[in-house]
């Protein structure tokens, strides 16, 4: 529950929830939307999601994340998750494309690393505590990295990497798009990604997937390995809108603002005092309230949907 009392007498007690939903993920290799029940992370307990073997489980700690409501929050750094796949990814003959979504605040930095049986590093992705995206191809090997501020802080972003092989070596597209923005259906085309074939020597199997952090204050959603750009992107991501605001324009009407961080969504729903008021579009982040009466007190809510609402 969030609120937010404001000028000229209009009290209003703001709320923001999930819509429910059902995805099929028919071309996705590797899924995991962390919905398992809320609280803290221990050994043997995350099972969610499919192309997995077995759950996911602490390397150099046991503690360290949190669930709540389909996220793994990381409140500390200096450990890792690790998940065996149920089937090995074959780079040396098919492209795949590694997709999850992420908020952080200033401090926190991690990274998603594909490994082989042993857990050296085949391929890598991530942000660092200063914002910058990163990339790297086989464990010591090549590393490029953004200029900082990539990934703002507090920010929702999907961050899309491209892993394929060709000849003796990996290689390696990335790119991210901001909650509430238009993702393209087509794959981007060569200049439009954050950073273009990452190229290095490196196997071509990757057995399991390892989640690093350096330091807490990360929070990842919908982690997924797909076959195409369409499945890495396409699938509906409903996250919660954030950083709510109302502003007074007068002793009747105020105008309500968020954050929107949802991917694919189809629209927004406005609710006051429960009852639903009215729709926005998809990455819309702003409604006009009228008609209230001053000094009442109200309760508004946001909910981003998919498909019924």
């Amino acid at each position: 529950m969030k609120t937010k009392n404001f000028t000229l007498g209009i009290v209003l007690f703001l709320f923001a929830f999930f819509a429910n939903f059902t995805v099929s993920h028919a071309q996705v290799t590797v899924h995991d939307d962390f919905n398992i029940p809320n609280g803290p992370l221990t050994n043997g307990v995350g099972n969610s999601g499919t192309g997995w073997s077995d759950t996911w489980t602490y390397d150099t700690k046991t503690s360290g994340v949190t669930v709540n409501n389909g996220a793994f929050e990381a409140t500390e750094g200096g450990f890792g998750l690790t998940r065996y796949l149920s089937t090995p990814i074959p780079l040396g003959t098919s492209t795949f494309y590694l997709s999850f979504v992420v908020n952080k605040t200033a401090t926190g930095e991690f990274r998603f690393a594909g490994l082989r049986a042993d857990g050296i590093e085949r391929y890598a992705v991530g942000v660092k505590a200063n914002g910058a995206l990163f990339g790297n191809i086989a464990m010591n090997g090549t590393t490029v990295q953004s200029d900082a501020g990539i990934i703002e802080n507090e920010t929702t972003y999907i961050v899309v990497a491209k892993w394929w092989y060709s000849g003796s070596k990996g290689y390696m597209n990335i790119v991210s798009y901001k909650g509430g923005e238009s993702i393209p259906t087509e794959e981007p085309a060569s200049g439009s990604w954050d950073f273009e074939k990452i190229g290095g020597t490196t196997g071509v199997n990757i057995d399991k997937i390892r989640i690093a952090f350096s330091s807490g204050n990360v929070t990842l959603h919908d982690f997924k390995i797909s076959n195409t750009w369409a499945d890495a992107i396409g699938s509906p991501i409903i996250i919660a809108p954030s950083d709510i605001t109302v502003k007074a324009t007068s002793t009747t009407n105020a105008t309500l603002n968020w954050s929107d961080n949802s991917f694919n969504e189809e629209g927004t729903n406005v609710y006051l005092n429960g009852a639903k008021l009215g729709t926005v579009d998809a990455n819309t982040a702003q409604y006009n309230l009228t008609g209230l009466t001053n000094l009442t007190q109200y309760t508004v809510g946001l909910a981003a949907f998919k498909g019924s609402d």
